[in-house]
């Protein structure tokens, strides 16, 4: 569902018959030329929200939401075969926040999946253990490109902002090293040893890290420095 915050823009086509309205806001918006696919028309939007220093954070195909508006299947798409396009703006900043939600909650969630592999492993699933185990290493990595583009996005070094669990490089780091000590007595197959410290080290700094994120997103971010 889109926020109600952002700001819509409306592309008025020039043929009716065959493009869509694309709205936001109500507000029209000329596409000359005859826009062909969703990329020109996005990128119409892009060029009028670039004005007002925003950004184009969600589009809406006919009532359903297109989460994926930047793949290039999507935009290849002929704009024809919709009869409305909403378009939603909002702030870079705005996105990195929501953004850095999204990674807390997913960390939350690496968490109880780390707990769940703990319990297996003690059970004698090696099997599924290592299969959720990489699972859980991939999930770390997606939630650091994630953080490094909020913190862009930002303007700000989120990573040396201080919190009452840590900062946020700080206790990446921390998941990082226990990370690679637990892929350590998995290599050697100590299945214990992954067992414990995956339940008593690493799903807590997991919990920590993610309670960062979502400190982070209620904006309290002031005191952090700018980037560059």
């Amino acid at each position: 569902m889109l926020p109600k915050s952002g700001r819509h823009l409306a592309l008025e086509p020039a043929d009716t018959l065959f493009m869509p309205r694309l709205t936001l806001d109500g507000q029209p918006l000329p596409a000359p030329g005859g826009p062909e696919t969703l990329g020109d028309l996005l990128a119409l939007a892009d060029a009028r929200c670039a004005e007002d220093g925003r950004i184009v954070t969600a589009i809406r195909l006919d009532g359903v939401d297109e989460p994926a508006f930047r793949e290039p299947q999507v935009v290849a798409r002929p704009a024809a075969e919709y009869a409305q396009v909403d378009v939603e703006s909002g702030t870079a900043a705005a996105l990195a926040l929501s953004c850095l939600a999204e990674a807390g909650t997913a960390l939350h969630a690496l968490a109880e999946a780390g707990r769940d592999v703990a319990w297996r492993l003690r059970a004698g699933d090696v099997l599924s253990g290592n299969r959720d185990l990489g699972a859980i290493t991939q999930g770390m990595a997606t939630v650091l490109t994630i953080t490094g583009a909020a913190s862009l996005g930002l303007g700000l070094d989120l990573g040396a902002f201080g919190t009452a669990h840590g900062s946020l490089s700080g206790i990446a780091e921390r998941a990082a090293r226990e990370l690679e000590a637990i892929i350590g007595s998995q290599v050697a197959a100590d299945w214990t040893t992954v067992a414990d410290r995956l339940e008593r080290e690493l799903v807590p700094i997991l919990r920590s890290w993610g309670d960062i994120c979502l400190h982070l997103e209620l904006g309290a971010v002031s005191g952090a420095e700018p980037v560059g």
